[in-house]
C-alpha cells in the first residue's frame, strides 16, 4: 500500500464482534463486544430517506476501507463515537493492494 493510500485512512473506528448470550427461554440476546481499533476510509455511496412509524430516518450505505488483516467480517459492527456501521459484506483481504473493503449500512 502506498503512502498516499495509507494517508486516506483517517477515521479511527472500533471493530465490534457479535456475541450471542443465551437467555432463560432458550433463545439468545445479541450483543457486541469491542475487539480492536482500526484506521479506515469511509466513502458514502447512497442515502435513502425512509418513513417508519411516523418517524423519518435515513439509510446510508458506505464503503469502508481498512488495512488488510483486520479480521472484520459480515455481521460485525464498526463504531465511530455514536455512529454505528453494520458490516453487510467484507470479502477476504486483497493483500496485493493492502486493503479490505467492507460494505456497510448506517441508519440515522
Amino acid at each position: 500500500m502506498s503512502g498516499g493510500a495509507l494517508g486516506r485512512l483517517r477515521r479511527r473506528l472500533v471493530a465490534e464482534q457479535p456475541v450471542d448470550i443465551p437467555d432463560d427461554s432458550g433463545g439468545a440476546a445479541r450483543t457486541f463486544v469491542a475487539r480492536f481499533s482500526v484506521w479506515a476510509q469511509i466513502d458514502t455511496l447512497k442515502a435513502v430517506p425512509n418513513f417508519l412509524a411516523s418517524r423519518e430516518e435515513t439509510l446510508f450505505t458506505h464503503r469502508i476501507r481498512l488495512r488488510s488483516g483486520s479480521g472484520v467480517a459480515a455481521g460485525w459492527r464498526l463504531r465511530q463515537g455514536t455512529r454505528v456501521f453494520d458490516v453487510l459484506t467484507c470479502p477476504p483481504d486483497d493483500t496485493a493492494r493492502g486493503f479490505s473493503t467492507c460494505h456497510c449500512r448506517e441508519v440515522v
